[in-house]
This record gives structure tokens, sequence and C-alpha cells, in this order.
């Protein structure tokens, strides 16, 4: 009778999602992968996609849950979606270890078209890429997982419902491509500030004051830009940092040949340190483990993963009108989420949720202005 009863649940559940979705078979577009598919798992019946972010403390939580479901699921493939920065995504998937199938959707084509607005969020879908389920990933039980297999355990799923989808170049931005050793550059008439350092290459765009910011470590509001208002793009063939700035170093000085001139003006500062000893966030879910400090920035707020409390000061000093300087003793790594727009709601932030104790100061801050020779 209990069989009876939950087949004849699961069975409604299935109409009305049949029912609520409409019948459009969707794809899965992606622009890089990590860990190949093969081409069994791509004709596997059912797809299950998880979409995610390695900022996102709740997806981050539910993955043991998936995790377990894939061992016991013969039928099923499973992905997890996001439009992180690929090399965000190997250092998350290093640090906790795990080896699936992570797909990066940078131009969100398949978040648009799943209609994703908030995550975690996922899909089970069938061999043509119909929706036969949609909810959070821990709402997804083994019973009913194994249910749908039965369902479809016999039908060979289109690999077509997967579709790399690498954009092109925009050419029409491409000004000129040079070589010099190892060091590929572009001028553009726009570039974002981007830093990444994958595995075989680093690089590097932006405006010259945020490229000199990077050679030089200052942050961009205490430098001057008297040279140029170009932006440039460089790509770098291999992982030694040092060898990549100085590269950078000197084709900037033979294309722009510059002096970086420091002087010393009084500002008001916030120093901060710690009410008390405590450990405020060992206990917090959001810590995956040890890496170097990655952050993304919004239009309200920036997420910053393993990163310690100075590290999480210099970031905001850096991308923020505020200038912090961090005195405390806490050398932990933690993932954080400041709201930044507002002055007020950073402050009660800092001091009410993450219990920082901050003074303002007026202090002699260094001023650089750089400016050709």
């Amino acid at each position: 009778m209990l069989k009876l009863f939950k087949f004849l649940l699961i069975f409604i559940s299935l109409t009305l999602y049949s029912e609520t979705f409409s019948q459009k078979n969707h794809k899965i577009y992606y622009n890089d992968k990590i860990n190949n598919i093969s081409l069994k798992e791509k004709q596997n019946p059912l797809i299950f996609i998880d979409f995610w972010a390695t900022w996102c403390a709740p997806c981050i939580a539910s993955m043991p849950h998936t995790q377990e479901l894939q061992k016991h699921s013969e039928h099923v493939t499973f992905v997890y979606l996001t439009n992180d920065p690929e090399y965000k995504v190997q250092l998350f998937l290093k640090n906790k270890g795990y080896r699936f199938h992570a797909l990066i959707d940078n131009e969100r084509k398949t978040i648009d078209e799943f209609q994703v607005k908030s995550i975690p969020q996922s899909f089970l879908i069938g061999p043509e890429g119909e929706i036969v389920w949609k909810g959070k990933p821990t709402d997804m039980s083994l019973d009913d997982l194994q249910y749908f297999e039965e369902q479809y355990q016999n039908i060979e799923g289109d690999k077509n419902r997967f579709v790399l989808d690498q954009p092109q170049d925009n050419v029409q931005n491409r000004v000129a491509w040079k070589h010099r050793k190892q060091l590929l550059y572009r001028t553009t008439d726009f570039a974002q500030n981007i830093y990444q350092n994958n595995p075989d290459n680093q690089y590097l765009s932006g405006d010259l004051t945020y490229i000199f910011s990077f050679l030089y470590d200052i942050p961009e509001k205490q430098l001057t830009n008297k040279l140029s208002d170009d932006y440039l793009e460089f790509k770098f063939n291999g992982n030694d940092q040092k060898k990549f700035i100085k590269a950078i170093k000197s084709f900037i000085n033979k294309k722009y040949p510059y002096r970086l001139k420091m002087h010393t003006i009084t500002q008001k500062i916030w120093e901060v340190k710690e009410k008390t000893d405590e450990d405020f966030m060992s206990k917090e879910i959001f810590n995956f483990g040890k890496g170097d400090a990655q952050y993304l920035k919004g239009e309200i707020a920036i997420k910053i993963d393993n990163a310690t409390p100075e590290q999480l000061f210099k970031i905001l000093s850096q991308q923020t009108p505020y200038t912090f300087i961090y005195i405390g003793k806490n050398k932990n790594l933690y993932d954080w989420s400041i709201i930044y727009q507002n002055k007020e709601l950073l402050i009660n932030q800092l001091t009410n949720d993450l219990d920082f104790e901050i003074q303002e100061k007026e202090v002699p801050v260094k001023q650089y202005i750089f400016y050709k020779k």
C-alpha cells in the first residue's frame, strides 16, 4: 500500500511538472568545461543539471547530497553549471576534492534558457531536453530519482542536448595583435579590468590605471594616470607571475616610456581590528578550503573567497572609495559577502555582523603619479 501511494505521489508530481513547463526541448550551452563528459554520459536518458556558484553557501552545502545521488544513479548524468570564471571553479574543485562535470556558462545562455532566477536550482531533463523535474538540489530524493530512472532506462538520450558555444573574438574591437617573447597582447577600444591565473597561462586586461595597480600592488585610488586612456589585454604563456609582470613592464615602458612618482598626503582612513579574540567565523559552512583570495565585484556587493581579514580589507581598499588598515591578528581564511555601495550599511555590517572595531584616523598616505618621461 505504501509503495502504491509513493508511486501515485510521484506520478501526480510528474504530471504537474509536464503541465507546468513548456514542451520546449532545452539545450545546455557552455563555453568551457572541467572534467570531460563522455559520449555515453551524454546519451544517458536523464541529465541532472545543478545551477550553482563558488560563492553560494547553500549550493556548496547541497553538493554532498547530489554527490550521494550520483553514486546510486546508473542512467543519470550529473552536471554542475555556473557562470563563475574557469580558474575559480578549478580552485574550488581542487580545494574540495570534487571531480564532477563542471560546465562554465560565461554567456549565461543556459541560465536564460532555463530561466534561472536564483541558486541553488536544479532540473532533471529527459531524452529530448524536456524538463521532467525542477527544484532545489536537496529536494530530489534517491527514491524519486530512481523512479524517474525506471521510466526512462531503455531510452537513449540526444547527445545534442549539450552545445559547446564558444564566443568568437570581437573583430571590431581588435586594433592590433603582436607577439613579443612569451607575451601576447592587443590594444582594444574596450577591455574589462580582469586578471586570471590559469594552470598554463595568465591573462590581464583593463585600462592603464588598473594595469599599473596590478604591476605595483597599489590601490587604484592612490594612482593618478597622466599617461594614456588606452585599454590593453595581455596573455602570457606560462604560470610564472614574476616573469609575467616583468614582460608587461618591459612592453609598457617601450610603448609608453613612463616614470612613477610618489608623494605623501594626509588622508582619513579606517583602522580595523577584532573586538574579541574569538574566531567568529570558524564554524561557517562557506569556508570551503585554503587557496588564493578570489573575488567577484557586483553593483552592490563584493563576494570574496578564501581570504584572511587582512586580504579582505586590502580588497575593500582597492575596490571601494574607502581606505582600511587592518591591525588585527586573525590569519584564518573565510568567505565574505560585503555590501559596499552604501557607507552606513558597510560600517554596520563590519561592526555589528562581523564584530570588527573601527576607528577613524588621519594618517599620511602615499599617492603615485605615472607620466611620460
